[in-house]
């Protein structure tokens, strides 16, 4: 059975490589248990991060990683819009004494769009640190495929709002 056009999975897999990418060139960063870490945190407790650890000097590093290449889209913006936010709910979370450092992780082919003047380039840079990660060979052609796969399935898949008879002329 072939996987659903929408299906992300190639992305969330890379986006934990990429993860795990930032821990091997970090030795000094440790993972930490987000639940012991959130304990009393209500809100914390149900907006979990992508990664978190602690470096060496005690500083709490939360991290949202988004696998993507290509053109940056509306939807897209929308989405690392959508992990900012989280970020910033988080941080929010916490004491204003405990050292927090928020990082967006990305793919080094999208950094450069979210280096702009645009309005979510700016707000990354005030409040939070754009690291980008190179991918590898492997990595890009993965991407490309899921990216081509998912678009193809929204251009051909049944819209629900249309009349059925519609439907039918469209397949």
């Amino acid at each position: 059975m072939s996987q659903h056009p929408s299906n992300s999975m190639v992305q969330c897999r890379i986006e934990r490589e990429m993860i795990s990418y930032l821990e091997k060139h970090h030795p000094d960063w440790r993972q930490i248990d987000w639940y012991d870490l959130c304990a009393g945190k209500e809100l914390a407790l149900r907006v979990k991060p992508d990664a978190v650890w602690r470096d060496g000097e005690g500083v709490i590093i939360i991290a949202e990683c988004y696998a993507r290449i290509g053109k940056l889209k509306s939807g897209h913006r929308c989405k690392i819009a959508t992990d900012i936010l989280k970020l910033f709910i988080l941080r929010d979370e916490f004491d204003k004494k405990e050292p927090l450092r928020l990082i967006l992780v990305v793919p080094d082919d999208l950094g450069s769009q979210l280096e702009d003047n645009d309005w979510i380039s700016m707000v990354i840079r005030k409040e939070s640190m754009l690291v980008k990660v190179p991918l590898s060979d492997e990595q890009h052609l993965k991407l490309i495929n899921a990216v081509k796969l998912q678009g193809e399935g929204q251009s051909h898949s049944v819209k629900p709002y249309l009349n059925p008879n519609v439907q039918e002329i469209l397949k």
